[in-house]
């Protein structure tokens, strides 16, 4: 889980820094505060051997009684 979340934080960050004016302090304070926020909050809640399981693909699936 927590290289899934950092994948998207980098992400974030590369949109944050590039096209934001925001202070680079700033923007890894946020990285890790957030970093330490969805750890936390998704805990519990992944399943690295059934990747469907909790996720949008799911969702996404198309439902037979239609």
């Amino acid at each position: 889980m927590k290289q899934e979340i950092d994948a998207a934080l980098d992400l974030l960050v590369s949109y944050i820094s590039r096209f934001g004016s925001v202070k680079a302090e700033a923007i890894e304070e946020f990285r890790t505060q957030l970093q330490q926020h969805l750890l936390v909050r998704y805990q519990g809640h992944w399943y690295p051997g059934k990747s469907a399981i909790g996720t949008l693909a799911v969702q996404l699936l198309p439902c037979s009684s239609l």
